[in-house]
């Protein structure tokens, strides 16, 4: 969470179902209601690390991995290293994906803010296939017919 999009922005962590952030940094006082809601001038911005963790621990039970789409604003430059304040879901499915925690799936990589992220990170070549096609990728993928593609045939 944070109530703007810049990488001096401070931001913070709200966790729905256990409270365990807001428990821990509030330690040994009851963390605020607060800190489980989303405050009217604050914007959703990444998956937060239970969530991130959750689904990483899923791409291990993974054999392919379609990925179009980005869990986080990824544009936002960090002031202290390579990731940013709100692409830190993205670069740890990003670290499952490629095989840090065990399995490495077979991934595929389609649309043009993911492509980019991955671009940045110098980990194109990482991946078993990368385009920038994402929603017409999924279109494809999905067995439906591409009007671009449908014209080229008929020609």
């Amino acid at each position: 969470m944070a109530s703007k999009i810049d990488s001096a922005a401070p931001t913070r962590i709200v966790d729905w179902s256990a409270h365990v952030i807001a428990e821990i940094e509030a330690y040994p006082r009851r963390p605020l209601h607060e800190a489980s809601q989303v405050g009217e001038d604050e914007m959703l911005l990444d998956i937060g690390p239970f969530s991130g963790a959750f689904i990483a621990g899923l791409l291990q039970l993974a054999e392919t991995v379609v990925w179009n789409g980005t869990m986080g604003v990824t544009e936002t430059k960090s002031l202290l290293g390579p990731i940013g304040p709100t692409a830190q879901g993205t670069e740890l499915l990003t670290e499952a994906m490629l095989g840090q925690f065990g399995n490495r799936p077979f991934s595929i990589v389609g649309g043009g803010d993911t492509v980019g992220f991955v671009q940045d990170r110098g980990l194109t070549a990482s991946f078993d296939h990368v385009s920038t096609g994402g929603g017409a990728s999924l279109e494809l993928m999905s067995g439906r017919k591409l009007p671009g593609v449908e014209a080229l045939e008929n020609k």
